[in-house]
C-alpha cells in the first residue's frame, strides 16, 4: 500500500497508469468476468505494455492527440486497453453503446458526424462485422482493434480533453460532454477522499462503459485509487440481476454501484431466500463498505426494503447510501465520507410543490424502517445524496439572482471548481447556458438544471428538475423527441405535445398530454392512443401510462410560444388542466387470467397478454418475433413476468430462461415444451425407429 497516494500531481490516468505499472508491476488490476462466470484478469503491467503497444499501432495508422475515438466495445479487458491506448496518445475517448445491427443507426450517425470521429475503436472478435457497418452507414469510418505496433515507442501524450460523453437522449442534436484530463482526475480524486478507495479495495461493477458512471466508478477508480476492478457486462446482470451480489459475495468486495432500479429487482429476489446463511445462492455481503445508488433518483422504499433483504446475508445498515452526479460535473457532485449514515427526510407535499421545505420527521436509513406509502398525497420522502465534494469543487444551492441558500431552502444545484467538464463540443449556445461565468470572480459556474436543498448536517437533498430532460434508468431522454414522435402518429394531431415522466412505482412509464385539431371519435382517439404507444415504444423502448387528449391551445405555452412542460405536468397533477377529450389509461390493471395451457397457440397468448400489460401496449401491435429488449422488456419487467407466470401456473422458471428465449415465440414454446407438453411422454414405434436410424444409421 502507498500511503496517503494522491493523484492530483499527475496529468492523466495515462500517467498514473504508468506510475501503477512501475510499482505494483503484478497487482492484478482488473478482473472480467464474462457471461459464462469464465474469468480473465490483466495486471497494471500487462495493461501499461498492452496500452503503449496498441498506441503505437493507433499513431501507425494516423491516430493523433485530440482525434476522436469511438470505443463501440463489448465488454472485456479489451475495452480497458483501447480507452488507456486512446490516453496515452492524447486521442480523445467518445464511449457509446453497441447498436442493434438490425436497427437504425441514426443515433450513431449523429455522434460519430458530430464529433468528427477519426476512427472507431472495437473487439477482435467483431472487427470485420463494425468494419462492414462502419462501410455501410458510418462513412467508411476506419475501425481498428487491440493490435500490437511495431515501435515500443514509450508514450505518455497530455491532452486537454480525454473524454467526449454524449448524453443518451436527443438524437437530432447530440451534445457531447467535453471532460478533461484535469476535471477527470479531479473528480476522482473526490471519489477516492469519499469512499476512502486504496490499493486493498475491490471494487464491482456490471456497469455500461458508455455511462459516466460505468466508465468513471465502474473502470476508472482502479486506475486512479490501485483497488481491484472485477467487472462483467450489462448482459450478464439482465440473464441473471443475482450474479452481481453473487460476485460480490465470492471476491469479497468492498464497493459497488448501481441506479435504483437494480436495488429493486435485487431487494424483490432477495425476498425468496431463508433468513439463514445457507441460502440458495451462498451469498454473503459483509465485505461490502459501501453499496451505491446513484445515476437516477434514489427512492426511500426501495432502499429500505433492499436493506431489510440484505441485512439477512450480512450487510450493514452504513453500508447503503445515495449519491449524485452528471457528466457535466465529470461525475460525483455528492456523496457521504464512509461511516456516515445516509439521511432520510419526510416532507409536506404541498409546501414542496411551492418550493417550500417543511419537516414532517428525518432519521437515517437503516433495516428497523418500515415502507411507506409513496403515494401519500400529503406527504413524500426524499433520500439524502450525501455531502457535496470539496476537493478543489464548489458545490452550491442558488435562486434565480444568484444567490447561495441556506438550509432547507430551495434553488437550483450549481457546482464550480476543478471537476466542471469545459462543456458541450462545438455547442457554444448550450455551454454558454449551462456553463455560466461569474462576472465578479470570474469562475464557471454550472447550472445543473436540478432542484434541491442542503440539510443543517449539510446532505444534499433533490427535489426535482428545472430544465426538461426526463431520466429513466439512468438514461436521458429530450421531451421533445417524444413529443415528436406523438403528434407525427396522426395528421389530425396539433404539433403541442407534453410528456413527463410518472412519479409512481413504476418508473419506466410516461405520461403523455396531446392536443387534437379537429373532431375525433373517442374510438378514433383510442386507436391513435395505441398508435403513439407502439411509435414510442419502437422508437425509445419506453412505455406510456396514460394519453390524455385535449383540445387545441389548452397545454400552456409562452408569449412566444413555447410549450410550457413543468406548468402544464403541474396542472394535469393538480386537476386544473382544462379541455380534456379523453384519457386512454394503460392497460395494466387488466387481470390476466392464468389457466394453464392445453396448447402451444394458448401458452403464446398468455405470454403475449402479459408483454401487453406491462408495456401498457395493444396485443395487435406486438411482434412476436423481437426480442424481448428491443420491445422495451427491462430487467425489472423481466422479474415481474417470471414471477407472475411461476406463481399463476404454479411453475419454476429462472430469470435467465427469458434470456435464453428472448421472444414471445421462443419463450412460449419453451416454457409449453418444458411444463405442459405431455405428448412426447411416450414415444410411438414410429418414433423410436426414427431415433435408432439416427442414433445407429441405416433404415429399421
Amino acid at each position: 500500500m502507498m500511503g496517503n497516494f494522491q493523484i492530483d500531481s499527475f496529468k492523466s490516468i495515462g500517467e498514473i497508469l504508468k506510475y501503477r505499472a512501475d510499482i505494483t508491476p503484478n497487482v492484478e488490476a482488473y478482473i472480467f468476468i464474462d457471461d459464462d462466470g469464465n474469468k480473465s484478469s490483466i495486471t497494471y503491467s500487462q495493461l501499461y505494455l498492452q496500452s503503449e503497444s496498441f498506441a503505437n499501432y493507433l499513431l501507425e495508422n494516423n491516430i493523433k492527440q485530440n482525434d476522436r475515438c469511438i470505443l463501440m466495445y463489448h465488454a472485456n479487458l479489451e475495452l480497458v486497453v483501447g480507452i488507456m491506448a486512446c490516453n496515452l496518445i492524447g486521442a480523445i475517448i467518445v464511449p457509446v453503446d453497441m447498436p442493434l445491427f438490425d436497427g437504425e443507426f441514426k443515433k450513431w450517425k449523429g455522434i460519430i458526424n458530430n464529433c468528427e470521429a477519426s476512427c472507431i475503436l472495437t473487439n477482435n472478435d467483431i472487427l470485420e462485422k463494425i468494419s462492414a457497418t462502419s462501410n455501410a452507414e458510418f462513412n467508411n469510418t476506419p475501425v481498428y482493434s487491440q493490435t500490437d505496433g511495431k515501435s515500443n515507442e514509450e508514450l505518455c501524450v497530455i491532452n486537454d480533453i480525454a473524454l467526449l460523453q454524449y448524453t443518451s437522449g436527443s438524437t437530432k442534436e447530440p451534445k457531447g460532454v467535453m471532460v478533461t484530463n484535469l476535471s477527470l482526475i479531479n473528480n476522482l480524486q473526490n471519489i477516492m477522499a469519499k469512499l476512502g478507495l486504496n490499493e486493498t479495495s475491490r471494487w464491482v461493477s456490471w456497469l455500461p462503459y458508455y455511462h459516466d458512471m460505468g466508465l468513471i466508478a465502474g473502470l476508472l477508480t482502479s486506475i486512479s485509487s490501485g483497488c481491484q476492478d472485477i467487472f462483467m457486462s450489462p448482459t450478464s446482470f439482465k440473464k441473471n440481476p443475482i450474479i452481481w451480489l453473487k460476485v460480490i459475495s465470492d471476491y469479497k468486495a468492498t464497493f459497488t454501484v448501481a441506479p435504483n432500479f437494480a436495488f429493486e429487482i435485487l431487494a424483490n429476489i432477495l425476498e425468496k431466500i431463508e433468513n439463514d446463511d445457507s441460502n440458495a445462492y451462498g451469498i454473503r455481503l459483509d465485505s461490502l463498505v459501501r453499496i451505491i445508488s446513484g445515476s437516477e433518483p434514489v427512492r426511500f422504499n426501495t432502499l429500505v426494503k433492499f436493506i431489510k433483504c440484505a441485512n439477512k446475508l450480512g450487510l450493514r445498515d452504513s453500508a447503503v447510501m445515495g449519491a449524485y452526479g452528471l457528466a457535466e460535473a465529470t461525475l460525483c457532485v455528492s456523496a457521504n465520507y464512509t461511516g456516515e449514515d445516509t439521511e432520510w427526510i419526510k416532507l409536506n407535499t404541498k409546501k414542496l410543490s411551492e418550493n417550500r421545505v417543511s419537516v414532517i420527521s428525518s432519521g437515517v436509513l437503516d433495516s428497523f424502517l418500515n415502507y411507506v406509502d409513496e403515494n401519500e398525497s400529503n406527504v413524500t420522502y426524499l433520500v439524502g445524496n450525501g455531502s457535496p465534494i470539496d476537493i478543489g469543487d464548489k458545490v452550491m444551492v442558488l435562486d434565480n439572482q444568484g444567490n447561495q441558500l441556506k438550509p432547507f431552502e430551495i434553488g437550483e444545484v450549481c457546482v464550480s471548481g476543478e471537476s466542471v467538464a469545459e462543456g458541450y463540443w462545438k455547442n457554444e449556445a448550450d455551454t454558454l447556458d449551462s456553463f455560466v461565468k461569474d462576472e465578479t470572480s470570474g469562475e464557471v459556474i454550472l447550472h445543473t438544471g436540478d432542484a434541491g436543498f442542503l440539510s443543517e448536517k449539510g446532505a444534499l437533498f433533490i427535489t426535482g428538475r428545472f430544465k426538461e430532460i426526463i431520466i429513466i434508468r439512468g438514461v436521458n431522454y429530450y421531451p421533445q423527441d417524444i413529443e415528436q414522435v406523438s403528434y407525427e402518429s396522426d395528421n389530425r394531431l396539433n404539433y403541442a405535445s407534453c410528456v413527463f415522466s410518472n412519479s409512481s412505482d413504476d418508473e419506466d412509464s410516461l405520461t403523455l398530454i396531446q392536443e387534437v385539431a379537429e373532431d375525433v371519435s373517442v374510438e378514433e382517439l383510442s386507436n391513435i392512443a395505441n398508435k403513439i404507444r407502439n411509435n414510442i415504444l419502437q422508437s425509445f423502448k419506453l412505455s406510456v401510462g396514460k394519453v390524455i387528449f385535449v383540445a387545441e391551445n389548452s397545454i400552456l405555452r409562452t408569449y412566444s410560444g413555447k410549450i410550457m412542460r413543468l406548468a402544464t405536468k403541474k396542472a394535469y397533477l393538480n386537476n386544473t388542466l382544462k379541455n380534456i377529450l379523453y384519457v386512454s389509461d394503460n392497460v395494466k390493471s387488466v387481470k390476466i387470467d392464468f389457466v394453464k395451457p392445453s396448447n402451444k397457440d394458448e401458452m403464446v397468448d398468455l405470454v403475449l397478454t402479459l408483454i401487453s400489460s406491462h408495456l401498457s401496449v395493444d396485443k395487435s401491435n406486438i411482434d412476436k418475433s423481437i426480442p424481448f429488449m428491443q420491445m422495451g422488456i427491462n430487467s425489472k419487467s423481466s422479474v415481474d413476468i417470471i414471477s407472475e407466470i411461476n406463481e399463476g401456473l404454479e411453475i419454476n422458471l429462472e430469470i435467465v430462461d427469458i434470456f435464453n428465449y428472448n421472444t414471445i415465440d421462443t419463450f412460449s414454446e419453451y416454457v409449453y415444451n418444458k411444463y405442459f407438453d405431455n405428448s412426447n411422454d411416450e414415444l410411438s414405434e414410429d418414433d423410436i425407429a426414427d431415433l435408432l436410424n439416427q442414433e445407429l444409421g441405416g433404415n429399421i
